[in-house]
């Protein structure tokens, strides 16, 4: 997986927030790339969460991540509320 995810043009990297952050699985498999193991691939961060507090955590937390292992970063990160989601 490790390897289809950095040969990737473009990967969403999506997690529930956990304890204001992405979850400790998430960066879990993340540690597992060396540095620049990402070059070349299009990362979107997403996180979810029960409301708006965390709103800011795929762009202050997740998105430096992605950039230290090499991925480009379009943008902000996208935040949903899981209340406000459709089924």
């Amino acid at each position: 997986l490790n390897a289809r995810v950095a040969a990737s043009d473009v990967v969403i990297f999506a997690s529930p927030t956990y304890k204001a952050t992405y979850t400790g699985l998430l960066k879990v498999f993340l540690d597992r790339y060396p540095a620049n193991g990402l070059e070349g691939v299009t990362a979107i961060p997403l996180l979810t969460g029960a409301d708006q507090l965390h709103a800011m955590g795929p762009t202050v937390n997740l998105a430096p991540l992605l950039v230290e292992l090499g991925a480009v970063v379009p943008g902000r990160g996208f935040y949903f509320v899981t209340g406000q989601m459709h089924r």
